[in-house]
C-alpha cells in the first residue's frame, strides 16, 4: 500500500531531489514574546504547501529548563480535516517533540491538505519556567537514525514533497510585562499640572494610573510609550506615581513633588506621634522658620514650640472627639501643608504599640515575616508575638491571604499595609484579633 512509504512511519527516507522543483514549501515557527510566569501558552507550527498534502511529521527541539511543553494538538488548519492518524511524544530531557499526522488511511486515500501559505498544522501549548529576562530557540531539526525525526510533507504517492520543506525556527522570548517607569516630566508642579511619565509595557490591558494615592485619568499617546495624566489635588511635597497593568505595578517613589507657595512650609516626617491629648511630639519639615507659623492637631489648635534648628516643632497633642489618626496642620502666612495621617490618639486602648507586617516581631518587614505567618498558619510554626501584626492586611483574621498581601508589597510594587505601618502604634481599627 502507497501509504506505508509516507516518510513519518518510515525508519528513513531521503529528502533528497525526486522531480523538477516546485515553488518553495515551509514548515515555520513565527517569533513571540511571552510573560515570565505565565502559563498554557500556545505556539502554533505553520505550513507554506505549493500542493496537496496527504501527511506531515513535525520534530523540534528546546530548552526545557525554560519553557515547559504541557501538549500538542492539531491545529486549525488540521482539526477540520478529522486526521485518522495524529499522534505524538514530549520528552521533556532533553526538549524534544515529535508529531505526526496522516489525514487517510483508508482506501482510495483521497482526504489531503489543499496547497496554501500560513496553514496552522500544529499547536503547542507550554508554560514558562524561566524567571529571569531570556530567549528560547524552537529549532525545527531533522535527525536521522532509528527511528528518524524529520520535518516532512508527503505527497499523494507516500513521496516527501520536492523540494523538501524549508525549516524556519522559531525565538521565544521570555519578558517580563510588567510597566517600567522611565522618565517623568515634569518633575514637580501643583495641582492640574499636565504630566507625561515615559516607560515600557504600558499598551497591556489594566493600565492604571495612580498620584498621591489616588487613580488619575490618563490618555496613552500613540507612542504606547508615554501615559498624559493630571495632577491631582494632594498636599505639598514629593509624593509616588504608581503604573500599573494586569501584569504588575511600577512606582517611582517621590516620582512627582507638589509645589506650595514659595517659602510654604512642608512636612516631611513624624517621631512618636501617638499618644493620648498631652504628648508631646515631634513634626520635622521646612520653612517653619516663617511669620505667621501654627500649628492645628485633629483641626484644633495645638502649642507647639519652634527648635533651634528651625526644621523640628516640639507639639502637644490637644484633645480630640475621636481615637484613631488626627490630620496635622502646619501654615504660615505663606501656606500651609497637611498631613492627614500626622497623629494617632491612642485614647483608652490598651495594648503594645507595633508595625503591620512585622510578623515576627524582630522589628524589621521583609520575607522573613511572610514566610513565619505560612509556618505558623500551615505547618505548625511559632504562633506570632503580636497576632494584630500578623494581619497585613488589616481585615480582622489572620490567613493566607496576608501573606500574600505582604509579599505583593515588598515585591510586587502592591499597597503598603494600613497603620501602624511603617512607624509602630496601636490598631485604629479595632477588631476581634484584640490588641498586642
Amino acid at each position: 500500500m502507497k501509504l506505508l512509504r509516507l516518510c513519518i512511519l518510515a525508519a528513513a527516507c531521503s529528502l533528497g531531489a525526486l522531480s523538477t522543483a516546485r515553488a518553495a514549501n515551509r514548515i515555520l515557527i513565527n517569533n513571540q514574546t511571552v510573560p515570565l510566569g505565565s502559563t498554557d501558552n500556545t505556539l502554533s507550527i505553520l505550513g507554506d504547501l505549493d500542493q496537496p498534502i496527504f501527511g506531515f511529521s513535525v520534530h523540534f527541539t528546546y530548552d526545557a529548563a525554560k519553557i515547559k511543553v504541557t501538549s500538542v494538538e492539531n491545529g486549525a488548519a488540521v482539526a477540520g480535516l478529522t486526521p485518522e492518524y495524529s499522534q505524538g511524544t514530549i520528552t521533556p530531557s532533553p526538549g524534544r517533540v515529535v508529531y505526526g499526522v496522516v489525514f487517510d488511511l483508508s482506501n482510495p486515500i483521497d482526504k489531503s491538505l489543499s496547497a496554501g501559505t500560513g496553514k496552522e498544522l500544529l499547536k503547542v501549548h507550554f508554560d514558562v519556567l524561566a524567571s529571569t529576562q531570556t530567549s528560547v530557540l524552537v529549532d525545527l531539526v531533522n535527525q536521522s537514525g532509528n527511528p528518524s525525526r524529520l520535518n516532512v510533507m508527503a505527497n499523494s504517492t507516500g513521496d516527501p514533497v520536492n523540494p523538501a520543506p524549508t525549516l524556519v525556527d522559531g525565538t521565544l522570548t521570555l519578558s517580563s510585562l510588567a510597566p517600567s517607569i522611565q522618565n517623568i516630566s515634569p518633575e514637580q508642579g501643583t495641582e492640574g499640572t499636565e504630566i507625561l511619565i515615559v516607560g515600557t509595557n504600558f499598551n497591556q490591558a489594566g493600565l492604571a494610573v495612580t498620584i498621591c494615592g489616588t487613580e488619575v485619568s490618563h490618555t496613552l499617546l500613540a507612542d504606547n510609550q508615554t501615559v498624559r495624566v493630571n495632577a491631582p489635588a494632594c498636599g505639598t511635597g514629593p509624593t509616588d506615581v504608581k503604573v500599573c497593568t494586569d501584569f504588575g505595578c511600577d512606582t517611582e517613589v517621590g516620582g512627582f513633588t507638589y509645589e506650595g507657595a514659595p517659602g510654604a512650609p512642608i512636612i516631611d516626617s513624624f517621631v512618636d506621634n501617638s499618644g493620648t491629648a498631652g504628648k508631646e511630639f515631634l513634626v520635622i519639615g521646612r520653612n517653619f522658620d516663617e511669620p505667621g507659623l501654627a500649628v492645628m492637631v485633629c483641626n484644633a489648635n495645638a502649642t507647639f514650640t519652634l527648635l533651634a534648628d528651625k526644621q523640628t516643632l516640639e507639639v502637644t497633642a490637644p484633645a480630640c472627639a475621636s481615637e484613631g489618626w488626627a490630620s496635622v496642620e502646619v501654615s504660615t502666612d505663606t501656606g500651609q501643608d497637611t498631613e492627614v495621617n500626622g497623629f494617632f490618639y491612642e485614647g483608652g486602648q490598651a495594648g503594645t504599640p507595633f508595625v503591620r507586617g512585622d510578623s515576627n516581631g524582630d522589628g524589621r518587614g521583609d520575607l522573613s515575616d511572610a514566610i513565619f505567618t505560612l509556618s505558623w498558619l500551615f505547618t505548625g510554626g511559632a504562633t506570632p508575638p503580636c497576632l494584630d501584626a500578623a494581619d497585613a492586611n488589616d481585615v480582622g483574621t489572620i490567613d493566607l491571604s496576608d501573606p500574600i498581601f505582604f509579599l505583593n508589597f515588598l515585591f510586587q510594587g502592591g499597597g503598603a499595609p494600613p497603620p501602624p505601618h511603617p512607624s509602630a502604634g496601636l490598631d485604629p481599627t479595632p477588631d476581634a484579633i484584640g490588641n498586642c
